[in-house]
């Protein structure tokens, strides 16, 4: 078990402590004090566990550009463009990764776009101009109720389907 594993089987502890705090909630709501401190904590706590999920992949993604630069003679930093697209621009050119062939490569882009969308926004409260792109990301996964308003709330659920996009992926990534 590398890293990767270990860090993506965490991830999954805190998916199963979120879904165990909402199912306690569900029995007894009045075990929480202030409701919409709970759903917000809980939401943005799992937003969180997103941006994580993310970097992971970005990173696995730089290591394998790295190897990648000592066969070649052009280097991520000569393309132009930043983060997740240029690694993908680079590791593509270089014949490591055929991205169209990787299963879930669609689904974990639009989970990267949620990223986005939480990272540049006000947390879990959505930017005006960023609701377009964060539904179209919410729908490419078919978890459009994790909309609310301006709000994304993931809840157990959605974080359970999104943390098996990531197994997928990470398998997948093991062997490229």
């Amino acid at each position: 078990m590398d890293i990767y594993w270990h860090e993506l089987n965490a991830y999954g502890g805190e998916i199963k402590d979120i879904a165990a705090k909402d199912e306690a909630f569900r029995k007894d709501p009045s075990s929480v004090g202030n409701l919409t401190h709970f759903g917000i904590g809980l939401s943005n706590r799992a937003l969180l566990i997103v941006v994580g999920l993310c970097a992971l992949v970005e990173s696995r993604l730089f290591e394998l550009a790295e190897e990648e630069e000592s066969r070649h003679q052009f280097k991520v930093d000569d393309l132009a463009g930043q983060g997740l697209k240029r690694l993908q621009k680079y590791l593509s050119r270089s014949k490591r990764i055929d991205f169209g062939k990787i299963r879930n490569w669609d689904r974990f882009t639009a989970v990267y776009e949620i990223r986005n969308t939480f990272v540049h926004s006000y947390g879990g409260l959505v930017e005006t101009k960023l609701i377009p792109k964060a539904e179209a990301a919410l729908k490419n996964l078919n978890i459009k109720d994790a909309l609310f308003g301006r709000r994304i709330r993931l809840n157990s659920n959605h974080m359970l389907q999104i943390h098996g996009i990531f197994e997928s992926l990470f398998e997948e990534l093991r062997q490229v």
